[in-house]
């Protein structure tokens, strides 16, 4: 039994009870070189094959560790050198932005986490569906969209019925929660909290809902830019072209910057190795 490392997206994947790829000879000179080439290729791939196996179960189960759990988090504390910030997307899917806005991901290597509203999932599930298959994270951003008080029946229609057409049409289960607007104190983040769900708020605000110029977009995102940052933008909800227009440069800027991208479970991840216990 052995054990396998692999580097993914920034983050060490270590995987226990692998076969050992070459036996334990006793003459090791008796095996040609060229068949521990391929065996120390096929136990790689099979290491990469449980790596992309629970990649893709974090896709379609998204959970967080346990500190997060029924909480509510605005950003996410990361050492200083641990330049890794967070995409986040509200409000969709909505044709063609969403579909913009994954082209540009795609093209630049990046992950994100999309915050979506049920009633748009109903009418665009196909590009809910394209979301999950480029290997972006879910999270619930309830059923219409409402800021007003809700009772506790009320916000468990709103997340429920949400969580419900996410599964239906993806089957992806999300622990992850984001209020409209931003309100706390309404009942659906106390709802959401009380029932497992990781309440997401966000660090740096983009301003793309407001009329601003892609420039100005652009310069809110960078002026927000740290260690575990969560970025608000949003792919629906009204004409969001100027987002996706300007979203490339945004990327190239941090990266250039020496920033990550990651979801917001990876960064919560991130920040749960930092304080385990050695």
């Amino acid at each position: 039994m052995g054990a396998a490392l692999l580097g993914i997206g920034g983050l060490v994947w270590q995987f226990t009870g692998l076969r050992t790829a070459v036996p334990n000879l006793v003459n090791p000179s008796a095996i040609s070189q060229a068949t521990l080439i391929a065996e120390s290729e096929a136990a790689f791939a099979h290491t990469a094959g449980l790596i992309a196996e629970a990649e893709k179960q974090k896709l379609y189960n998204v959970t967080v560790p346990p500190q997060f759990v029924g909480k509510t988090i605005k950003d996410v504390k990361l050492k200083p050198d641990q330049k890794y910030i967070a995409l986040t997307f509200d409000d969709g899917p909505w044709p063609e932005v969403t579909n913009n806005i994954l082209y540009t991901l795609k093209a630049h290597g990046v992950r994100a986490t999309f915050f979506v509203v049920g009633l748009h999932v109903q009418t665009y599930p196909e590009q809910l569906r394209q979301v999950v298959a480029e290997g972006h994270v879910l999270a619930n951003h309830t059923w219409n969209h409402r800021y007003h008080k809700f009772s506790s029946a009320e916000a468990a229609v709103q997340l429920k019925k949400t969580a419900d057409i996410i599964y239906k049409e993806t089957g992806v289960k999300t622990a992850l929660f984001r209020p409209p607007g931003g309100k706390l104190h309404n009942g659906l983040v106390k709802y959401a909290n009380a029932h497992k769900y990781s309440s997401i708020m966000w660090s740096q605000d983009s301003g793309d809902t407001s009329r601003i110029s892609s420039s100005r977009i652009l310069a809110n995102i960078l002026a927000g830019a740290k260690p575990g940052a969560i970025i608000l933008m949003h792919d629906g909800g009204g004409d969001r072209l100027k987002t996706a227009s300007m979203l490339p440069q945004a990327i190239k800027e941090l990266k250039k910057r020496g920033y990550q991208f990651v979801t917001v479970p990876e960064l919560f991840e991130l920040s749960a190795q930092n304080n385990a216990p050695n």
